[in-house]
């Protein structure tokens, strides 16, 4: 199953300027998967596993700023050969090793020519008590598989081809029977395994069983992050995102006798897990709006809106198809998925929204995006209508030329505030231009 990762990852193996790259992303979400088919376009590839073979460790402390030591010692260990440009040297499961994380410094200074890049599970928790070189390696985050993705995992060549040329005048049975595959789509979520489970069984139990798992492994992986104290918190926050997807996250909601300090802390540890967002309020008046955010406003979304379902308890089957969309805030977090699957390689992953507080004139646009140098609302349409009345007040405010609506609705465009603002109304489908 292709990710179109892999055409960024090319890019960086032929770019002259290129620095070592260390891809991050929640567990089990395909990062080594990726980076070995990469290693496919190479000559060479060598890959270590520092959970797997722990005695490495010991080279990265002995041989610290000293990379072609290090390399030395790693190919008389594994009995293989390490050569600049040919190869790609893959070092996996990094944060087991601060002093591997820090090694990546030095190839850039010393081994420029040599490909290095690593992965790991956690590595934000490892990011934290180091002192890592701005500058001296290249980021690149990897997020579930987005709709175009499982499109082309599904071999659905036909609707992909659509989706990509921008459909802005699909006849009525075309546009249901793509919005049904996105339904679909939303129910599986974006995870590789629940992917390839249900393409290879067309099963949707099967398909279930793997959620299912997956919640489990996740569950199990508190321990890894946290402290026994923390573990109880984090599994709190953990079922209450999904029952609080697309509201201002109120902590006393996932527990009315927990400290909201320690509810938070619990949030933190998620998000750094990469299993959690949160999208703060901007006032949204120009780019950048993390300038403007307000930090204990925010609502938070999950990393995968097909294990939102299995948490939820939600069946996975054809039945479900007819109804998925009555609950706002996953189609608020499937929003959120896609526009979190698009962040810029050298960007970091974050969502924003709008919200008015006052009493007499509350107001609230679902998320905001950076549009080049435009701030573009965004409005998912719940219902029959959304709220068009807050965005309409939020375009009026902060003089916004175009808006977005997210709806089941086949794609058109429309004036409001007196013609100031053009109003598109684009498909679920469409989300990959909502840029």
């Amino acid at each position: 199953m292709k990710r179109h990762k892999i055409s960024n990852l090319l890019k960086w193996k032929a770019s002259k300027n290129r620095k070592p790259l260390l891809l991050r992303g929640a567990r089990q979400i395909g990062k080594t998967w990726l980076i070995r088919e990469l290693g496919k376009s190479f000559e060479n590839f060598v890959e270590i596993n520092l959970d797997e073979t722990p005695e490495l460790i010991t080279y990265f402390e002995q041989h610290r700023g000293q990379p072609d030591q290090l390399i030395q010692k790693i190919q008389a260990y594994l009995n293989c050969r390490i050569k600049a440009k040919t190869t790609l040297f893959f070092i996996d499961e990094i944060q087991e090793s601060k002093d591997a994380l820090i090694s990546l410094r030095y190839f850039k200074e010393k081994m420029p020519d040599l490909h290095v890049i690593a992965a790991g599970s956690l590595i934000e928790f490892a990011l934290k008590d180091i002192s890592f070189p701005v500058g001296r390696v290249d980021f690149m985050h990897l997020f579930p598989f987005s709709f175009t993705e499982y499109l082309e995992a599904a071999n659905q060549k036909s609707f992909l081809e659509i989706i990509q040329n921008k459909p802005t005048t699909l006849d009525m049975p075309l546009h249901k029977k793509i919005m049904s595959e996105f339904k679909k789509y939303s129910l599986l979520g974006g995870m590789p395994a629940v992917i390839k489970t249900y393409l290879e069984t067309n099963d949707y139990t099967e398909a279930q069983n793997i959620q299912q798992n997956l919640v489990a492994n996740f569950r199990s992986d508190f321990n890894k992050y946290a402290t026994r104290a923390e573990v109880q918190y984090i599994k709190l926050v953990f079922d209450s995102i999904p029952q609080q997807l697309g509201e201002k996250f109120i902590f006393n909601r996932a527990s009315a006798e927990t400290r909201s300090r320690d509810l938070q802390n619990g949030l933190n540890l998620l998000c750094d897990a990469g299993l959690a967002y949160k999208a703060n309020h901007s006032s949204g008046n120009a780019v950048p709006l993390q300038a403007e955010i307000k930090e204990n406003l925010f609502k938070s979304f999950f990393f995968d809106t097909g294990l939102c379902h299995r948490i939820l308890g939600h069946r996975l089957n054809e039945h479900s198809l007819t109804d998925i969309y009555s609950n706002g805030g996953l189609c608020e977090n499937i929003v959120a998925q896609e526009i979190l699957s698009a962040t810029d390689d050298h960007s970091s992953p974050n969502l924003f929204y709008w919200r008015r507080e006052e009493k007499s004139a509350q107001a609230e646009v679902d998320l905001l995006i950076e549009n080049d140098d435009k701030v573009l609302p965004i409005e998912i349409k719940k219902g029959s209508d959304g709220r068009k009345k807050s965005l309409g007040l939020f375009c009026a405010e902060k003089k916004s030329k175009q808006a977005v609506i997210v709806c089941d609705q086949p794609f058109k465009t429309e004036l409001m505030n007196s013609k100031k603002t053009q109003l598109k109304y684009l498909p679920y489908y469409m989300l990959n231009h909502l840029k």
